[in-house]
């Protein structure tokens, strides 16, 4: 007895463990046994995962050695029984169960107290359903339950009553029958299982005010329902207390979970409320103070109001909201953005410290190889577990590991639409990393693709935009000759690709003139932008607002030369066409109007310059006017300009 409740003993053969039992039945040899286990240390990863991705025994073998090797330590078949039972899945390829019948064991302990099993016989999923969520489970390591939900299969309220209901079978405080019975009940009227049993006598509700781990863990908002979930399953498939698992995964540290023990005891000794023990873990876990300095706060509410008010807790995110600039759907897209760009993401893990930078770049190569399809995503996670722990490339890795020959296998043929696919999927990264302002990287990213845009014979647009993304990172950290040299480049490509006259030929020529105007080189600027009005004036028609900028452009580079009759004429056509498409207090015809008013007053026009309507001439520090094209998608789109 313990605690008051019958317990079973172990048989001897209970702490059998699961190499002992292939090796045993000669499923392995010893050498290729030996292999997988040191693979397996190597990497921390399961024994059994290491067997399959070797290629020394399938998911379905495997699957009925786990399940025999589970029925041995719960006592339900002895040693003897699971070695012949597995010779006949090895033989004839049947399931563990078809096995057992066939070799007469009792139906009735034919499988055990599982969660799937639960959920099958209260007929909320069938066996072709629960198999196939097994081997997704197997696959990604998540625990049946978890897999069920992410697959849409079950509600997470239903597994979170499936697990109480296999806490209590596993306790031997109800019977199978009465937990299925009860597991339909609470779920269909939405209350948790221990209401039903003890509706019908199955079960004593507790008599004293006491709560769960878990549960306040939850309330203190320490633990999201899903992180619980998760803890809850691995306790139970590994025999261990929900707090250990909990450090294990690393949901919780240490600490945290001392503490909610003991806040959890004074609560079932009724020397603390639930309410306050509930507002002292959550100060422990939100300001990282001790349990006795929780506890002496004699009111947590307060404080936490106190400090909220005199504490910069405001985050960026909540302050942009706060001041009308983002909305919180906005937001949301943002970060889902982030999370879908890998370069993104470890750049922020790498802002933030919390990864080492080495384990970050093999991270990277080898969700690369994943994605390429050279690697499963299995494998992808082995070899980086190798490199982590060996401190070694994921080339080395992949040559330990004897998984070269794996990689050149699953390598897909290098056509040209997934050359242009990758290339482009690495325009994409690489914009959004510039954007993010991490220019020497970005560089870095941008000379690599239009290497690799030589490699692969990107003849098109987007070779010559590409070197304009360049061309601008180089003009931001003050390369001009660099960046002018690439915009040239650009120019003559997109002219040899389209008619004399084209946007893309525009727009590239009007970066020229401004690059020119930045450094201070008038009369190149100049040269660039009369190209560039005389194009715009084909294109757009000669009263576009376009057109207007242009001249704006053109008359502030004749303006600084103080060639104030050309530079007067050129901003009046400018004022003219500003005021009649946008109208006389557009903040663009005022601007124009300053420009032209300043030339006025130069050229000692007085009588003009007071029928602008007492705009007062000022400084000129014009600003450089582009034309929006082309935008960053196009940059990663097929080329299908005319």
């Amino acid at each position: 007895m313990q605690n008051g409740r019958a317990t079973k003993q172990a048989p001897a053969s209970a702490g059998l463990r699961l190499g002992e039992l292939i090796g045993g039945l000669g499923l392995l040899g010893k050498r290729e046994l030996a292999d997988a286990l040191k693979v397996s240390h190597e990497t921390g990863l399961p024994l059994g995962r290491v067997l399959v991705m070797s290629g020394y025994l399938k998911d379905d073998m495997l699957a009925a050695v786990v399940d025999a090797q589970s029925m041995i330590r719960e006592g339900l078949i002895d040693i003897g029984m699971a070695k012949k039972v597995l010779a006949v899945v090895k033989q004839k390829q049947c399931t563990l169960n078809q096995a057992l019948v066939e070799s007469g064991v009792d139906s009735e302990i034919k499988r055990s107290n599982l969660l799937g099993d639960l959920l099958m016989e209260a007929g909320y999923i069938d066996e072709k359903r629960l198999k196939l969520a097994l081997e997704q489970s197997t696959a990604t390591g998540l625990p049946l339950g978890r897999t069920l939900v992410l697959s849409g299969l079950i509600p997470e309220e239903l597994l979170s009553i499936a697990i109480n209901a296999q806490v209590l079978l596993r306790d031997s405080r109800v019977s199978r029958a009465q937990a299925t019975q009860s597991l339909r009940s609470a779920f269909s009227r939405h209350v948790p299982i221990e209401v039903p049993l003890a509706e019908k006598g199955y079960y004593a509700l507790p008599t004293r005010q006491s709560i769960r781990l878990g549960e306040i863990l939850l309330a203190a908002g320490v633990l999201s329902e899903q992180e619980l979930m998760t803890a809850l399953e691995f306790g139970l498939a590994n025999n261990k207390p929900v707090g250990e698992v909990l450090t294990d995964l690393r949901f919780i540290e240490e600490a945290t979970i001392s503490a909610a023990l003991a806040l959890q005891k004074m609560v079932a000794e009724q020397s603390l409320k639930l309410e306050d023990a509930t507002l002292a873990l959550s100060a422990i876990y939100r300001d990282g103070i001790t349990l006795e300095e929780a506890l002496n706060n004699s009111n947590p509410k307060d404080s936490q109001k106190s400090k909220s008010k005199n504490t910069a807790t405001q985050t960026f995110p909540e302050f942009l909201q706060l001041t009308k600039n983002v909305t919180t759907d906005e937001l949301r897209k943002a970060f889902e953005a982030v999370l879908l760009n890998p370069q993104m993401v470890a750049k922020i893990l790498d802002v933030a410290g919390v990864i080492d930078k080495n384990v970050l770049q093999e991270a990277l190569k080898s969700y690369q190889l994943f994605k390429q399809g050279r690697l499963s995503i299995e494998h992808a996670c082995v070899v980086l577990e190798f490199c982590r722990k060996n401190q070694v490339s994921v080339d080395d890795a992949l040559k330990a590991l004897n998984w070269q020959q794996l990689d050149q296998m699953q390598k897909p043929i290098s056509t040209r639409e997934y050359d242009l696919a990758k290339w482009a999927e690495a325009c994409r990264t690489a914009y959004a990393i510039y954007e993010l302002g991490d220019l020497d990287q970005a560089e870095q990213m941008w000379a690599e693709i239009l290497d690799r845009a030589e490699e692969i014979e990107i003849n098109d647009v987007r070779h010559p935009r590409a070197k304009e993304v360049l061309a601008k990172i180089y003009e931001i950290q003050n390369r001009h000759n660099e960046a002018l040299d690439l915009f040239l480049e650009s120019l003559k490509s997109k002219r040899a690709l389209f008619e004399e006259n084209h946007f893309e030929i525009a727009a590239t020529l009007n970066n020229v003139a401004s690059l020119a105007y930045r450094i201070n080189d008038l009369k190149l600027s100049e040269f660039y932008s009369r190209q560039y009005l005389v194009m715009l004036e084909v294109l757009s028609g000669p009263t576009h607002p376009n057109v207007a900028s242009a001249l704006d452009n053109l008359g502030l580079t004749c303006h600084l030369q103080k060639r104030y009759e050309e530079a007067a004429a050129l901003y009046q056509r400018a004022l003219d066409i500003c005021t009649n498409t946008l109208g006389s207090e557009h903040p663009s015809t005022v601007r124009v109007m300053r420009k032209y008013a300043a030339t006025l007053k130069a050229l000692d026009k007085n009588e003009e310059l007071s029928r602008l309507n007492g705009v007062v001439a000022g400084t000129i520090s014009g600003s450089w006017k582009t034309l929006q094209l082309p935008t960053e998608d196009s940059l990663f789109s097929d080329a299908s300009v005319n």
